[in-house]
């Protein structure tokens, strides 16, 4: 990637501007190969709330299974007044909340909670230099990390311009990207800001 700014001076930056991309694409795209399921609990041990994976971006469905039936409960804000009081108590859950990073259901009936949701992408580690989108994309991966390493050099141009080509990547290859979402980028982390202080510019 430094062959491509030439800047080698920022090598140490590099993890950063990685993790920013990785950050913002799992803010743009909503990818089939993100979709996972979980499940809590089972017959011998139910349960009425299950914690979120650690991977969780959004959910797509639950479904709850006792006591021979199943039911699909539909989303309540925790506040909302489905929540509170419109609802059977003591029947099948009719809805569930996310709130205090739990799926709970509603009414609290146990059973097995299985939840469909958008997982993060595996960030790469020197442990895990692959996961699904640099093997699919890795032009994408790097036009991403190269308009982050543009953000940090303040060239909204080449910004602008290597988002553009990502997108134009993952179009080519069905990846859908919110393009609301684009032009939204997280500011640097404390430790990116940190290990880039040090770095030298060039005269």
């Amino acid at each position: 990637m430094l062959d491509y700014i030439a800047r080698p001076d920022l090598v140490d930056a590099v993890p950063g501007f990685i993790a920013l991309a990785e950050s913002h694409f799992n803010a743009i795209l909503r990818a089939r190969e993100m979709e996972a399921e979980v499940s809590g609990g089972t017959a011998a041990t139910p349960v009425a709330a299950m914690d979120l994976p650690t991977d969780f971006i959004e959910w797509l469905a639950v479904s709850w299974v006792g006591s021979g039936r199943t039911a699909r409960p539909t989303f309540a804000e925790a506040d909302s007044p489905e929540a509170r009081f419109r609802h059977r108590p003591g029947g099948d859950p009719q809805y569930f909340t996310i709130r205090a990073g739990k799926v709970r259901m509603v009414p609290e009936k146990p059973g097995v909670v299985t939840l469909a949701y958008y997982a993060a992408i595996p960030p790469l580690t020197s442990d895990a230099p692959k996961n699904w989108l640099l093997a699919k994309a890795p032009d994408a991966y790097l036009y991403a990390v190269l308009a982050e390493a543009y953000l940090f050099q303040k060239d909204p141009a080449a910004v602008q311009a290597h988002t553009g080509l990502m997108l134009q990547v993952l179009a080519a290859l069905g990846i859908k990207a919110d393009t609301a979402k684009v032009a939204k980028r997280t500011g640097r982390p404390a430790e990116l800001q940190a290990s880039t202080q040090a770095v030298a510019r060039p005269e």
